[in-house]
């Protein structure tokens, strides 16, 4: 499926894929040659390589990128759909949902506010799963509640905190902040609506004990519609106000994959293109608030998108955010902060965390 994907980018882009030598991250790359000028080929060295993708990483949602910013959107698509980083860890069988809801339970978690006083509830926003040993994706939007929220509670000494499912306050990670300001990063095309990169990466001060597996950015283009598709989160109406003494317990939902739809409703999502472009991933799951930010999971167990809307009443019309979108940003952070992380980390030992990652900053 992958050999005809390639001839398809090829007939798209008209770019013929071949295979490159291993970089210098280690990471074995599929170069994209171009008789003309690519406009991902930002060092003018005649091939999209992962240089390319170093400066474009570097200059993640900033202003005096060295490219043309109308280019921007082509330049992260054909970079990241031409620069495939391949890593040795096979994708997982497939297998039943009670396989994968045992196993990735460990993984979500029940983000809100806490305070440092005894006696006093924590307030729920909403439901984050970890990326890496010591990064939990989320919503950008959860992130902005989090923040709201230890604003209203700051007569009281206010927390950022991540419960694990079946956890206690006991167990709770502290998310890193700064002067009552939570460290994120939320991708820099979210634009404050649902049909925008509704995805941020929050970050503990402890190591967690595990983390759910992102799909490839190339896999993830081969949703299709009536897909079985899964979930777990934690629903507002049972968690909005925290016990510290309880236990979160965490939703599971099976569903399909409803529709595939573009950010831009006038793109035709109905095209080779709109493999690329259908970020939004419609189904069925009938979610409510506090799942925001929970992680839907393939058949494989592998993370396919982040759940991120939904329109009250029948019919269960529930929104996610396509994951290749988490990767990118996790992808940007990484190279952001790779100088700051113990050990000579790849790119897809961040993404797929086959090393732990120790942050010291």
């Amino acid at each position: 499926m992958k050999k005809v994907w390639n001839f398809l980018l090829a007939l798209t882009f008209g770019l013929y894929v071949l295979p490159a030598e291993a970089d210098e991250a280690g990471a074995t790359l599929i170069s994209a040659q171009s008789a003309q000028r690519n406009p991902a080929d930002l060092n003018g060295s005649g091939v999209v390589d992962f240089a390319d993708f170093i400066i474009f990483a570097q200059n993640f949602g900033q202003t005096g990128a060295p490219f043309d910013p109308s280019a921007r959107d082509t330049v992260l698509q054909v970079i990241r759909d031409t620069i495939i980083v391949h890593t040795d860890v096979e994708r997982p069988e497939e297998t039943d949902w009670q396989t994968i809801f045992a196993k990735e339970r460990r993984n979500v978690y029940w983000l809100g506010v806490g305070v440092e006083e005894p006696g006093h509830f924590w307030t729920f926003v909403g439901t984050g799963f970890a990326v890496a040993t010591d990064a939990i994706c989320t919503n950008a939007h959860v992130v902005t509640g989090l923040q709201v929220i230890s604003i209203l509670r700051s007569n009281l000494t206010p927390i950022f905190v991540a419960v694990p499912a079946d956890g206690t306050g006991r167990n709770a990670y502290r998310l890193a902040a700064e002067n009552n300001k939570i460290l994120s990063f939320g991708h820099p095309n979210y634009s404050n609506s649902t049909l925008a990169a509704d995805v941020a990466l929050v970050f503990t001060t402890e190591e967690m004990p595990g983390f759910s597996r992102l799909v490839s950015s190339l896999d993830a283009m081969e949703l299709e519609v009536g897909q079985e598709i899964a979930t777990m989160g934690f629903p507002g109406e049972i968690d909005s106000n925290y016990n510290p003494a309880t236990r979160p317990i965490p939703t599971s939902k099976i569903g399909e994959v409803s529709a595939l739809r573009p950010y831009d409703k006038a793109t035709l999502s109905a095209s080779i293109w709109g493999r690329i472009v259908n970020k939004v991933v419609q189904h069925n799951f009938d979610t409510t608030r506090g799942t925001s930010g929970s992680p839907i999971f393939n058949k494989r167990g592998e993370v396919v998108a982040v759940n991120n809307a939904g329109i009250p009443g029948p019919g269960s019309l529930g929104f996610g955010i396509r994951a290749d979108e988490a990767r990118d940003l996790l992808r940007a952070v990484y190279v952001e902060f790779r100088d700051n992380l113990d050990g000579e980390l790849t790119p897809e030992e961040l993404i797929n965390a086959t090393k732990p990652v120790v942050r010291t900053r």
